[in-house]
């Protein structure tokens, strides 16, 4: 279940996976993927995914795994920008560093490298500070002891989030040699 979660962002899971259900728990991993109610519920496979995506919208136990795993994802995410701005900074020197050299002694196929993972870098960074910028939803859940429970899970922040992350992870590994 672990490396599920993996593959959506999510390197440690919150606590609360172990309270739900199978399908909740495919369910939840599915709306990570995709931010979407319905889809999700067919996903998990639900005989009617409209219905069930509206009472699984309200069921505590998932809704509390979700705003646990947009605060992993938003912390995070946090630490991807930081890093990011370093890698950027980073790319940006190395190719001036390679402009300003003679012209015989510049080497093309460097400059086309690293104005490439420039530009890749900076698109990342950009689509990571326009994550808070996403609109939000609030999610209404009634618990029988607790009252009501609101909690704001940003709409399509986690999907975006986590392919973000997998972005990150490629650039990593795939970047410059």
């Amino acid at each position: 279940m672990a490396e599920l979660f993996k593959g959506v962002g999510i390197d440690n899971l919150p606590t609360g996976i172990a309270a739900l259900r199978p399908r909740e728990r495919a369910f939840c991993l599915n709306y990570l993927r995709t931010g979407l109610w319905t889809e999700s519920a067919r996903a998990a496979g639900y005989a009617h995914p409209d219905k069930h995506a509206h009472s699984l919208r309200k069921n505590v136990g998932i809704s509390t795994f979700l705003s646990k795993a947009a605060q992993a994802l938003t912390e995070e995410t946090k630490q991807l920008v930081i890093r990011v701005e370093e890698r950027s900074r980073a790319l940006q020197q190395l190719l001036r560093d390679e402009l300003e050299k003679p012209p015989e002694r510049r080497r093309a196929g460097r400059i086309t490298r690293y104005a490439a993972a420039v530009n890749r870098t900076d698109a990342l960074l950009g689509a990571l500070k326009n994550i808070g910028k996403v609109g939000h939803v609030t999610v209404d859940a009634t618990h029988q002891h607790q009252g009501e429970v609101a909690i704001t899970v940003p709409a399509t922040a986690l999907p975006v989030l986590a392919q973000l992350r997998r972005d990150v992870v490629e650039a990593r590994t795939g970047g410059l040699n």
